[in-house]
């Protein structure tokens, strides 16, 4: 898959964490990760949360983690509205 975008930084770093045994992989079950990872290691907003929330699949993702940036009302209500949970990160 190609990566466009920073999007997934935050994603790809957390699996590389995990794939190397430095976090368990396991508390990253059921977690979807949006956001920008600077090159100063902290994170950023990104664009398009609330279509990429309408299009998830139903399954076993249940809870969505934006960076604090994020906090919109609209993305909150559609990630509620698809029985999810949000945390935020940063």
């Amino acid at each position: 898959m190609k990566k466009e975008g920073p999007v997934y930084d935050l994603a790809i770093s957390l699996g590389i964490l995990a794939s190397t045994e430095q976090i368990d992989p396991l508390i990253l079950q059921g977690y979807i990760f949006w956001g920008e990872l600077s090159l100063d290691g902290s994170i950023r907003g990104i664009n398009g949360v609330l279509p990429r929330v309408t299009m998830l699949p139903a399954g076993d993702l249940h809870r969505v983690v934006v960076p604090e940036a994020i906090r919109v009302e609209h993305v909150a209500e559609a990630i509620q509205y698809r029985g999810m949970e949000r945390k935020y990160w940063g």
